[in-house]
């Protein structure tokens, strides 16, 4: 991982997930179990790894990203989810959601709007780690990370593109997208 893509949410979230998340060591696994485990956002964030993220946001220098007043919020909700994550895969998650088995998409759209229509970060991670078992519990982490960290109107649109497995609008595509991260949004 260069050092510039380490510097965006995206290279943080898989850099952090690698180390203290997917990591074969007992802390990591404990780190995963006590995430999936946690009910509430105080619940994550009363995790000390979830601070370790934290830290890689801030010195990654996305202070300004860190101030808002949803952020912890959006923190627990980002630690949760990618604690509930086995495998980094190269297809972004809503492509893996929409990918038709059968007759049938792997999530419902009725599933996939409802998880749309979230009404915050934290209920959005419920949702997201209830879904991930259908997928294997795989998404692309970078992605993922990066979608959560800037959850709103454009990252839901690009996701009903990936969903129906149609090509993404240039002007929704996310702008810290690096060469590999591209291949996987088409």
């Amino acid at each position: 991982m260069s050092k510039s893509s380490t510097r965006t949410v995206a290279g943080v979230s898989l850099g952090w997930w690698s180390a203290c998340i997917n990591a074969d060591n007992g802390a990591a696994r404990n780190a995963r179990a006590r995430l999936r485990r946690a009910g509430t956002p105080s619940d994550v964030l009363a995790c000390e790894v979830v601070h370790e993220f934290h830290h890689r946001l801030v010195d990654a220098d996305l202070r300004h990203e860190t101030l808002s007043d949803e952020y912890a919020l959006k923190l627990a909700a980002m630690a949760a989810t990618m604690a509930a994550i086995r495998e980094n895969s190269k297809e972004p998650l809503a492509m893996k959601f929409g990918a038709v088995r059968g007759e049938r998409r792997a999530l419902s759209e009725l599933r996939f709007q409802k998880l749309l229509r979230a009404e915050d970060h934290w209920k959005l991670s419920t949702a997201l780690r209830r879904s991930l078992p259908i997928v294997g519990n795989a998404a692309n982490v970078s992605r993922l990370g990066e979608d959560l960290f800037f959850w709103g109107e454009k990252t839901r649109n690009r996701w009903c593109f990936q969903y129906y497995g149609t090509p993404i609008p240039q002007v929704l595509k996310p702008e810290s997208v690096t060469d590999d991260a591209e291949e996987s949004l088409k």
